[in-house]
């Protein structure tokens, strides 16, 4: 260690040191992934309940995949003649 200068923790350190201080030292790192999370189910929940079309709003759900449908799908699956 240098006389006078401390050495700088990485971030992923300071959080398993302390997490109470990590957070509130840095309240983004949960409250961006929260309202991401509020705003996508608000959404999803408006969309729903005031029956609005999917051509003009289309509901978060409609158009993310589900995880079933992550994996490549099998040639089996395309039909006959594909390659």
């Amino acid at each position: 260690m240098i006389r006078g200068k401390t050495r700088e923790r990485s971030a992923w350190a300071e959080l398993r040191e302390d997490p109470v201080l990590y957070v509130r030292n840095r309240p983004q790192a949960v409250l961006i992934p929260l309202v991401f999370v509020l705003f996508v189910t608000l959404w999803e929940w408006v969309v729903r309940a005031w029956n609005v079309p999917n051509f003009l709003v289309p509901a978060p759900s409609t158009s993310c995949p589900r995880p079933a449908q992550w994996r490549a799908p099998s040639a089996a699956a395309c039909g006959p003649g594909s390659t």
